[in-house]
């Protein structure tokens, strides 16, 4: 689970760098990756908000876990497995590319 949350964390970083570089401005302060991608002026095909989404309910739920108890959380071991290989599958694909 933290190493997914480090996921978010990385790529929510990196959003949040490219909406001050193309904007010269400070960042929304949310979490929220797709918020994040259309900020910086990405266009995000479905498959990927999908992607996106999924990875910002692991900030979610680490940050606040007591809070998402009654909302279908936590995330069952099998899907955070699920989604660490698919993770690790899209950067393997995109550092050969």
């Amino acid at each position: 689970m933290y190493v997914l949350f480090c996921c978010q964390q990385a790529v929510e970083k990196m959003l949040k760098a490219l909406i001050v570089l193309r904007t010269q401005q400070l960042p929304p302060r949310v979490h929220q990756l797709v918020r994040l991608a259309e900020a910086a002026g990405l266009e995000v095909e479905e498959e990927r908000a999908d992607f996106l989404r999924e990875l910002s309910a692991y900030y979610i739920q680490t940050r606040y876990p007591v809070e998402m108890a009654g909302e279908g959380f936590p995330i069952k071991g099998e899907t955070v497995r699920t989604s660490s290989n698919r993770c690790c599958d899209r950067n393997a694909r995109s550092a050969r590319d």
